[in-house]
């Protein structure tokens, strides 16, 4: 048995970075992140996991030898192009490109919870936002949950969980709206102005990027359009406006969930905006409709929240809004105050 660290700090073995061990049994290598700084703990976590796998010794032992990057293909043949939608499959491309080359040449059996929560943190500590660190992890804990299904590996592991605030502050203005759809509408970018219709009808429906691409021709009717790929899982049926029409003429929208991205950031990068993204759209929609009076029990049917404590993340009174029902208070009370002493 060994334990070893891997970094080449000036202060190792005594740095915070965790400890490693690799050993074999009855010729099979095992190698793995302890996930901890402390020597002591570092062997017994080696220990008790030597223990295990000669416990389990012919279970384990017997399974075929296969990488993560070997697994892949009959993880998206066999499971994500039958059962997942489109923008899940492309969310999950955007996924494995980040974990390939650090976690692609890894043997299915030598994932543990402290493989994934080093990866985890050295992808935080590298600049990586949780959320997206979140999505790797998502992705991982399918491959590996359908790997121990397929009878390739004994058990997945568990994945650790990461704890952040995911809220999003930033909601455009109506103006900030009209802005964008008009850099679309004449951006000399053909490319960019594909995307117009798309841009268009997130911001006039408050939908998810998904829900507007998954749209067939058989969900839209002349006043109503129901999404059928939400994220709760239940369909959800909203009114046609005028505005929306012609945007749903020509169903499905064949556009690439990636190049929208990439177009998205162009368009706002140019505008000089920070800390907006497409689902942004969503937000600001919701928002806008709050602060116009729109009843919170009619928006959470639009937006589809299952709870009003969700859909209160989404808008964002402006302090002017705010303002207004403050005003508007006053003037109220000051004006009962009056008659009653009158």
């Amino acid at each position: 048995m060994a334990l070893k660290k891997r970094c080449d700090c000036p202060t190792s073995p005594k740095c915070e970075h965790p400890w490693y061990y690799d050993f074999r049994v009855e010729g099979r290598r095992f190698r793995d992140s302890t996930g901890t700084p402390n020597k002591k703990v570092a062997k017994d976590i080696e220990a008790a996991t030597r223990t295990r796998i000669l416990k389990e010794g012919v279970g384990i032992l017997s399974y075929t030898p296969t990488t993560l990057r070997a697994f892949r293909p009959q993880f998206l043949k066999a499971y994500v192009e039958l059962k997942l939608r489109k923008s899940t499959q492309e969310r999950y491309q955007m996924c494995w490109q980040r974990i390939e080359p650090v976690l692609g040449g890894k043997y299915l059996s030598e994932f543990t919870e402290g493989t994934l929560g080093a990866y985890a943190s050295d992808c935080l500590k590298s600049g990586d936002k949780p959320a997206t660190v979140t999505l790797d992890l998502a992705l991982l804990a399918c491959m590996l949950h359908r790997a121990e299904d397929w009878n390739l590996i004994a058990k997945a592991p568990k994945i650790p969980k990461l704890t952040f605030n995911n809220a999003k502050d930033r909601a455009l203005s109506p103006e900030e709206v009209k802005l964008l759809l008009e850099a679309y509408d004449t951006h000399k970018d053909l490319r960019v102005r594909r995307h117009h219709r798309v841009i268009k009808l997130l911001a006039l429906t408050g939908a998810r990027v998904g829900e507007i691409l998954g749209l067939q021709p058989s969900d839209v009717t002349h006043d109503a359009m129901t999404f059928r790929w939400t994220k709760n899982g239940e369909p959800r049926t909203l009114p046609v406006t005028d505005e929306m029409r012609p945007l749903l003429k020509a169903l499905p929208i064949h556009v690439n969930y990636n190049a929208l991205c990439a177009t998205f950031r162009k368009v706002t990068k140019a505008l000089g905006w920070e800390g907006v993204t497409l689902h942004t759209l969503r937000h600001s929609a919701l928002t806008i409709m709050g602060e116009s009076g729109m009843p919170l029990r009619t928006l959470q049917e639009i937006s589809g929240h299952k709870n009003l404590a969700m859909l209160q993340r989404y808008t964002h009174p402006s302090q002017e809004s705010k303002a207004s029902a403050l005003r508007n208070l006053g003037h109220i009370l000051v004006t009962t105050t009056k008659g009653t002493a009158a």
